[in-house]
């Protein structure tokens, strides 16, 4: 994974560094592989993603999903996508989680 991650845990807000967030509850999101050429799976360790959502830098949403029950790891395709930077939201049971990552 990731060889040089380090992060503090701070009062209401997230770290970030590199490509995983800490959250102030001590937990943590990551997207791998970043950056992406086929496929992106992204890890919340507090588990119970009920969706996510993808959008470009445009504002345009490329993907969403949405659970029935709740998980911990998604993974979706990012082979028809553009190549650049997007922007995925994971909607958890502790709020909003936003990370960048990049399709090459």
């Amino acid at each position: 994974f990731h060889s040089n991650i380090s992060a503090s845990i701070c009062s209401g807000g997230s770290n970030v560094f590199g490509s995983q967030v800490l959250t102030s509850a001590g937990t943590f999101a990551d997207v791998i592989p970043n950056p992406a050429t086929t496929t992106v799976h992204a890890v919340w360790s507090g588990g119970n993603i009920s969706a996510y959502s993808v959008y470009d830098l445009k504002g345009r949403n490329v993907l969403s999903k949405s659970f029935d029950a709740g998980t911990k790891e998604v993974e979706f395709s990012v082979e028809s996508f553009e190549n650049g930077t997007d922007i995925l939201q994971l909607e958890t049971i502790a709020g909003t989680i936003t990370k960048q990552f990049v399709k090459n």
